[in-house]
């Protein structure tokens, strides 16, 4: 079922004296619903505030910016679906791709087509931005985080051999591959390789492969409330290994789900919590303020990714899709939340990876590593 979340959240307001603005409408697709809904709604929740602050400032005068929303379930079939409806009957000229990588996938084909730019805001697997010229991803892909990972693991932490959990999806395999090529470049061991579905709740089996060989480090890649499961779980079968998780593991949701249990608990990300900019600490306070819950890497992420394309209208001569898809591509200096935005020519970003520590219930920035460390 299509859901139609939001409509214009600030009206152009004409009068005689002042011509009206022209109306903007931006696509916005994400998982709000479901196991995935909390990624799915803060995705959705910082391009809303993003898309209102737009329009309460005039960052872009005489353009009123219009976020129309649906739920794509994480279903890739709902996705097209979705890409199918902002194209033909809402008529958007750009769309912010709010959700994983098995729907951008499925969606990104449909903006290609249409030639309608599509900037995917944290769906990393590598495949994403090769379906063309339209679509943009303004996260690091599945390939340098698990490098970025294993990096970190092997030579700041110094751990030689890892058991290795993942989700058995695009994202999972994908970051996984990396994880596993780099580590063993770097003379480690993977120890065990284990995987289990979006439905497993019960994670036994998977333990059971943790405990009977010794190792360093249990490496885990999926997501914030299946993880936090997992990591209940494995704390349960008495297994004191130290964790590093992926950036899917970054929500305070993992937090609340997972209580004492994920203290201490590493992981990768592209957004720092303690990053003293104003704008980092000004968007935090502000999507509080309006959401009672604080942002993480998806949120951030979204934001980012919206913000840069209010942007592009801005610096654009005109504001058809074509027009903004170009100025995108020449997007070199934009300061986000997450960093400094700068498009290759295959539409990625070269950003840094950040490491984050669990304490207190809190995200403690510890480490990074640059682009030109991962090469």
């Amino acid at each position: 079922m299509l859901v139609f979340i939001g409509l214009a959240l600030v009206s152009a307001c004409g009068s005689a004296s002042q011509p009206q603005s022209e109306t903007i409408k931006i696509g916005f697709f994400g998982p709000l619903t479901g196991a995935s809904a909390s990624d799915g709604n803060n995705a959705m929740h910082a391009a809303k505030l993003a898309v209102d602050q737009a329009n309460a400032n005039q960052t872009v005068p005489g353009k009123t910016f219009e976020l129309v929303v649906y739920d794509d379930q994480l279903e890739p079939n709902q996705a097209i679906t979705v890409a199918q409806k902002l194209v033909t009957e809402d008529k958007v000229r750009a769309v912010i791709g709010g959700s994983y990588s098995s729907t951008t996938r499925a969606a990104a084909p449909i903006f290609q087509q249409a030639g309608i730019p599509m900037l995917a805001a944290y769906a990393t697997h590598p495949e994403v931005t090769k379906t063309g010229s339209m679509i943009f991803r303004v996260i690091y892909i599945t390939t340098v985080q698990g490098k970025a990972l294993a990096q970190y693991a092997t030579t700041k932490l110094n751990y030689r051999n890892f058991h290795v959990l993942n989700i058995n999806n695009d994202y999972g395999r994908s970051v996984t591959e990396a994880f596993t090529k780099t580590a063993i470049a770097n003379q480690s061991t993977i120890v065990s390789t284990s995987e289990y579905a979006s439905d497993t709740s019960d994670f036994s089996s998977q333990i059971a492969t943790i405990k009977s060989k010794p190792a360093d480090a249990l490496v885990l890649i999926g997501y914030y409330a299946q993880s936090a499961d997992i990591i209940k779980q494995v704390r349960q079968a008495g297994i004191t290994l130290p964790i590093i998780g992926s950036d899917g593991l970054d929500s305070p949701s993992l937090v609340k789900l997972g209580g004492s249990d994920v203290e201490g608990v590493i992981l990768a990300t592209d957004f720092s919590r303690n990053d003293p900019r104003a704008m980092v600490q000004n968007f935090i306070r502000e999507f509080r303020n309006a959401y009672n819950i604080d942002p993480d890497v998806v949120a951030s992420s979204t934001y980012d990714a919206t913000n840069l394309l209010i942007d592009a209208f801005k610096r654009s001569p005109n504001s058809s899709s074509s027009t903004i898809r170009d100025t995108l591509a020449a997007t070199q200096t934009f300061e986000g939340v997450t960093g400094v935005i700068a498009f290759t020519p295959e539409r990625e970003v070269n950003k840094t990876v950040l490491f984050v520590q669990i304490e207190r219930g809190d995200f403690i920035f510890l480490d990074k590593l640059d682009p030109s460390q991962l090469r």
